[in-house]
């Protein structure tokens, strides 16, 4: 007999490597793939595992695993998560072994290929973190389980197996030991109501988990303070337990976690032929006894990570990824409940044996709720594929543009760790690091920065905030008040700050001063050019007079507008890059303010006027500017820019 469920796997073991190849480097690493470049390239195994000490929140062998890996493969982004693919295309086939001996072939091939075509499990297969790593191993974990309670042959060598890929689980992520409590949990509970029946497979179950306990016990000692200083940093679980359970059947079922927008929940039609087929699942008959481990296998993680709490970063649903693997089991656990249900009716309408009423109906039932599933599916990871609003954060454009930048003879300015910087910056390009030592005073800081910038026409400064080398963040300060801000763009905690740094800008006094509705006027400005080319910046420097006591911050806004009113360029916020807000300022006193302005790419070649004005933030009301005591609108022309 040809072996068509050999086949059926070959089939989803190609699918599930085809859709995590597919735009496997198509988007920019992010934060937290960066740090695992970091953690792993440390240049030795010792080195590694002090600085997973450091770290103190994952124990060391992913990072132990991408350091030999990046030996061996390189760090391009491609070959980084190409590591996490092997181990999400290898949980395919342990997942169908272990939903064959949980249910049959037909449950392992099911599972399988719902796990192949998950959105969840697709995206930890293209991230080079130990999440794929983890489930994988947890995967084997409860299969090696299985066999030895089930009376394994040879005890021994699958106790041995049993405690190697728990152990390994384990040291992948913490997060991997309440499936280690689970399946205590059945074996206890098993003991509880058959007793002396299931004995002797308790006692086999208890001295293998023992042994992992104890393998583990090497890191949990030598990381115990670490452990303890992270986990008193994490604030009690503000989420509630309701919103994970539907956030992880939202994700596990169709979605991916993604991190840059936030997160939505599958709408109920969406999750409908889910949860159907879960209910099935869990109330069908056929091997019930097994039943309460998939359940545990799914709950006990939800629960156990609940009550210990967890980071809420963007994309949290990632540490119940162990659980995943129970949820697709009990999914293909209803449709092969449903074939079975089809060969019982059947058989029960006396039908000839032939191929068409022994099959046909035990693949249609099944498939009526398959389908819609996979369609989810699929339409999700169309999305992931392709959608920008699935995409991580894009350090690799900020890092080519950082690279042009300094290229071009700008400064770039690097103030505390970076892992993405130094990851995707050129390392033959120069860049400055502020303060050159990590002991320098404020004042030293100070100088340093003003130096680079009498040297230079633009400064870019990224980094994170707060730097430990510069915790009252002078440098951005001084810049602030001496630069011309043109952009701040925050790519999680790291800043890419744009300023130009002109070598002067003498302001003009204007024949006409400009009141802003008695608040204040503005008397003078000076633009650093008057012809750029798109996506190019300008300066602009404006000098304001407080007329009388001002109540309110107001913001002033700079705008270069087309025709209709078109806009091509638009600044807003508070004078002075914020620092100065127009309710510091006293009567008769003069404030130096300072703007960056960039102009859109893709504008138009032309001639484009350029406006300033304020308004009210609470109401979006503009302030009336008057002339010589005429009303001039709500804005004043300051010049005309030239797009070349």
């Amino acid at each position: 007999m040809f072996p068509w469920s050999s086949v059926f796997l070959a089939g989803v073991i190609l699918l599930g490597f085809v859709l995590r190849i597919y735009r496997l480097d198509t988007q920019s690493l992010w934060g937290d793939e960066g740090w695992a470049v970091y953690h792993s390239a440390q240049g030795s195994a010792a080195r590694v595992i002090a600085e997973a000490y450091h770290a103190g929140n994952h124990p060391p062998l992913y990072f132990l695993t991408l350091a030999f890996w990046m030996d061996v493969a390189g760090r391009s982004e491609f070959a980084l998560r190409y590591l996490s693919l092997l181990f999400s295309v290898l949980s395919v086939p342990a997942i169908a072994v272990l939903g064959r001996r949980v249910g049959g072939w037909r449950v392992g091939a099911l599972a399988a290929l719902l796990q192949a075509a998950a959105p969840y499990a697709v995206y930890y297969g293209q991230e080079a973190r130990m999440y794929a790593q983890m489930a994988l191993f947890a995967v084997l974990s409860t299969y090696f389980f299985l066999r030895l309670y089930d009376r394994a042959e040879r005890p021994w060598l699958v106790g041995g197996a049993y405690v190697v890929t728990t152990s390994i689980a384990c040291y992948s992520h913490l997060f991997a030991w309440p499936v280690v409590f689970a399946q205590g949990l059945y074996w206890l509970g098993d003991l509880l109501l058959r007793r002396w029946a299931v004995w002797e497979a308790a006692k086999r179950c208890i001295t293998a988990q023992a042994a992992a306990v104890i393998a583990f016990v090497p890191w949990f000692v030598y990381a115990w303070d670490r452990l303890m200083g992270v986990s008193s940093q994490v604030e009690p679980m503000s989420i509630p337990l309701q919103t994970i359970v539907m956030r992880c059947l939202s994700d596990f079922s169709a979605g991916v976690p993604v991190i840059a927008i936030a997160p939505t929940d599958q709408p109920l039609g969406v999750l409908l032929p889910f949860l159907l087929l879960l209910a099935l699942g869990l109330i069908w008959p056929w091997r019930w006894r097994l039943v309460p481990l998939l359940a545990l296998g799914l709950l006990v993680p939800v629960v156990v990570i609940f009550a210990v709490s967890f980071p809420t970063l963007p994309g949290w649903t990632r540490y119940f990824i162990a659980a995943s693997s129970f949820y697709y089991l009990l999914l293909a656990r209803g449709a092969d409940g449903l074939g079975r249900l089809a060969e019982i009716w059947v058989r029960r309408t006396h039908r000839k044996p032939g191929m068409a009423g022994r099959t046909v109906w035990p693949v249609v039932l099944p498939a009526l709720l398959i389908l819609p599933v996979l369609g989810f599916q699929a339409r999700t990871l169309l999305r992931y594929y392709n959608d920008p609003a699935y995409y991580r954060w894009d350090y690799r454009a900020r890092g080519g543009e950082l690279a042009e930048a300094a290229a071009a003879g700008d400064a770039v300015v690097l103030q505390g760790k970076a892992v993405m910087f130094e990851y995707y910056f050129p390392p033959e390009l120069p860049y400055y690091e502020v303060p050159a030592v990590c002991n320098s005073n404020e004042d030293g800081i100070r100088s340093e920065i003003a130096e680079i910038t009498s040297e230079h026409e633009a400064v870019w400064v990224v980094g994170q905030r707060p730097s430990n080398c510069d915790p009252n963040a002078r440098a951005a300060q001084w810049l602030k008040e001496n630069a011309y801000q043109v952009s701040e763009e925050w790519l999680e905690s790291t800043i890419f700050d744009y300023y130009l740094t002109p070598r002067s800008l003498p302001v003009g006094v204007l024949p006409e001063k400009f009141d802003f509705d008695g608040q204040f006027e503005l008397i003078g400005y000076a633009l650093s050019r008057e012809a750029v080319e798109p996506g190019e910046a300008l300066a602009v420097a404006l000098k304001w007079r407080a007329i009388d006591d001002i109540a309110l911050d107001y913001k002033v806004f700079l705008v270069m507008v087309g025709p209709s009113d078109t806009v091509y360029a638009l600044r807003d916020g508070m004078p002075l890059n914020w620092l100065w807000p127009t309710s510091r300022w006293e009567p008769g006193e003069t404030v130096d303010d300072r703007w960056g302005l960039q102009v859109e790419d893709g504008t138009p070649p032309g001639t484009y006027p350029l406006y300033v004005g304020a308004y009210d933030p609470g109401t979006g009301q503009r302030l009336v500017v008057t002339a010589d005591g005429d009303e001039v609108g709500d804005r004043v022309l300051l010049g005309n820019i030239v797009v070349e």
